[in-house]
This record gives C-alpha cells, sequence and structure tokens, in this order.
C-alpha cells in the first residue's frame, strides 16, 4: 500500500467513527491482559503532557458454538496464557485509540489510559464512552508525551496506518526501562465457510492489509529499539444481524473511501450473503482470531 492510499484510508475513518463504534468488536480482556505483561503500579501525576493541551469534549450451525462465550484463550504462540496472572495497574499509552474499544477494557481493568487519537470524530466518541481515560488529539509519529512516562503502549487494529520507524522510536522514547510494546488485531476465522464467502467479497483489498501487518511484526521483530517480541492468540465471537454485518463490512477502511456505486454494490452482496446465510431470527455469529504481540523496550535507567 502506497502512501497515499494508507492515508486515504487511514482518514476515512473519521467519517465512520459512528459505524465504527456500533459495529467492531470488543477486545477479550485475557488478551489485554497478556499486553500488558506485569507492571508496576502508577497514577495519573506519572503522565506529563510535555507543553501539548489535551482535547477535550463537552450462533451459526457450522463450527460455532451454540452458545459462544465472548472470549476464550487458544493455545498457541509464544507468550504463556498465564501471563495475566500477576497484572497489575499501569500507565498506559494507547495509540489510534479510535472509539476505545480497547480503552474501555484496560480502563475497567483498572489502568492509567491515555488515549492518543488524531480523528476527532473518534475521540469525540472515546471521550462518551469512556470518560475516564485522558484523551489526546495526536498521531503516533509525534506523542506529546514527555520522555519514559509510560508502562506500557498498546495498538489496536491500528499499526499498520503508522510511519513505522518513526513511530517506533517515537513508542522508545515515552516507554520507561521495562515497559512493553503490545500489538492486538482481531481476524476473522475463514475457516467458517460464510465467513471464507464474505472475506472472497473483500479479498484483494483485505489481503493487501493482511501481508502488512506481518512485514510490520518483522520490523519490529528486527528492530534495535525492542527485544523480539512474543505472540499469542485468543478466540472471540461476535453476534451480528443484517445491519450489523452489512456495518461491520462499512466501517472497513478499504470499503469507506470506495466511490458511492462501489461501497453500495458491495455492501449489497454482503446483505444477499447474510440472507443467504443466516438462520433467521439467530442472525449470525462472526469468530475471530485475536492475534497478540509485545515486545519489551530496550532502554536502561
Amino acid at each position: 500500500m502506497d502512501d497515499s492510499v494508507r492515508r486515504s484510508r487511514s482518514r476515512s475513518f473519521g467519517a465512520t467513527a459512528d459505524v465504527y463504534e456500533r459495529s467492531r468488536p470488543e477486545y477479550p480482556i485475557e488478551a489485554a491482559r497478556w499486553l500488558l505483561a506485569d507492571h508496576r503500579p502508577s497514577g495519573l501525576d506519572d503522565v506529563p503532557l510535555d507543553g501539548y493541551d489535551s482535547y477535550a469534549v463537552a450462533g451459526i450451525h457450522d463450527s460455532t458454538p451454540a452458545d459462544p462465550t465472548p472470549a476464550d484463550t487458544t493455545e498457541f504462540g509464544t507468550g504463556p496464557a498465564d501471563a495475566t496472572a500477576t497484572l497489575r495497574p499501569a500507565t498506559v499509552v494507547e495509540l489510534a485509540a479510535g472509539t476505545g474499544k480497547l480503552t474501555r477494557t484496560l480502563v475497567d481493568d483498572g489502568h492509567v489510559v491515555v488515549a492518543v487519537e488524531p480523528a476527532g470524530p473518534m475521540l469525540d466518541r472515546l471521550v462518551r464512552a469512556v470518560p475516564r481515560a485522558i484523551p489526546i488529539r495526536a498521531v503516533a509519529e509525534r506523542i506529546p508525551l514527555a520522555d519514559s512516562c509510560a508502562d506500557a503502549v498498546v495498538v489496536a487494529q491500528a499499526f499498520h496506518w503508522f510511519d513505522t520507524d518513526v513511530a517506533l522510536a517515537e513508542i522508545a522514547r515515552v516507554l520507561r526501562p521495562g515497559g512493553t510494546l503490545g500489538l492486538i488485531w482481531n481476524y476473522r476465522d475463514e475457516s467458517v465457510p460464510w465467513v471464507r464467502q464474505l472475506s472472497g467479497l473483500l479479498a484483494s483489498a483485505e489481503r493487501i492489509q493482511s501481508r502488512q501487518a506481518e512485514e510490520l511484526i518483522e520490523k519490529l521483530q528486527w528492530s534495535r529499539l525492542f527485544e523480539p517480541p512474543e505472540y499469542t492468540g485468543f478466540r472471540l465471537w461476535q453476534k451480528l444481524d443484517r445491519e450489523g454485518l452489512v456495518q461491520l463490512v462499512a466501517s472497513r477502511s478499504y470499503v469507506a473511501t470506495l466511490s458511492p456505486a462501489e461501497r453500495n454494490e458491495v455492501l449489497f452482496h454482503v446483505g444477499q450473503l447474510f440472507d443467504m446465510t443466516a438462520r433467521q431470527p439467530d442472525g449470525l455469529v462472526m469468530p475471530y482470531t485475536t492475534t497478540c504481540y509485545r515486545a519489551r523496550v530496550r532502554k536502561r535507567n
């Protein structure tokens, strides 16, 4: 994906903030805890804003369980699933926080979260949804926080939008010695036939994004700023009615940036797929694999 396409697609989220909030899945609490590993307690005084103002505003029948739980831990990856046992409250900087899908999980788990988001409409929604978060309108390549102020930096479903080398340097700067970078993506489970059909409708653009994420992890792997990353995965299910599935697809940047005629055609076929597949009135259950990476910063006191 060239820079002009990346910028165009990243800007599309501001125009689809409401759809994004309604349609996108949450993240498993186990995944959020795994990203943070274990960090010492800290508080609001630990997050100096280095001269910037904060932004303020007033069940499918083929392979899914009949009553799917919100999330279950899988057994793959290089990071142990029991790494959550020693979790402590942390000061967390979340980059490209969006409408707060991951933010609310972290805040509800007792952490101090600085939510950094460049799109005003997305940040508006986040402030309403997660009033205990500290909102800042900024980009990952220029984080308006002091050096060594955060126990962890996390990025949900967005690391592929960054200027990677610049963002990694900024992330390393704001992390304390021993601090962790955590990356998380929800990927549809294409072992389910109807999900595979859906992916076929979106194939070209989405495969580019998937390949991009893999290349970025390789960059992190070879970065001198971080230790080699660990990874693990979790399972997640999202119940969807017809409108929910259509809006989920509409919230994707590669759909939002299509011409109106092209977008309407894609969404029409998505609605057809639902009509042919869903058991009424139950709708569909979207299965996801939540893929997580974490890497400790190479930094000394």
